[in-house]
């Protein structure tokens, strides 16, 4: 699985979305998602609000709602990481977020 896109520059307790796409030969999402959903926003544990997929988008796109936790540093250039069960998004998808 892959992140598709993100959106911006973010605020902490914002709340972001996320489309996460899904590989070849993965199966389309369900709503909600029957695996643990989990996010990190540079390094911190960020809560996730929804996980699932999104009526009108071609199957195998997931939408995460993450909200940005307090402690992260503001910067142009914060990781992010969304974990689906035991798969993570690739590394080096950033966000900015002042």
């Amino acid at each position: 699985m892959a992140l598709c896109r993100k959106y911006g520059f973010h605020r902490v307790n914002c709340v972001i979305n996320v489309s996460y796409c899904a590989l070849p030969g993965d199966s389309p999402a369900p709503q909600p998602v029957a695996q643990p959903v989990s996010a990190t926003v540079g390094g911190v544990s960020a809560q996730v609000q929804y996980a699932g997929g999104v009526p009108g988008l071609v199957a195998g796109v997931l939408k995460v709602n993450v909200k940005v936790p307090q402690g992260v540093a503001a910067g142009s250039v914060v990781p992010i990481i969304i974990q689906v069960g035991a798969q993570s998004s690739q590394t080096g998808v950033t966000l900015a977020i002042n």
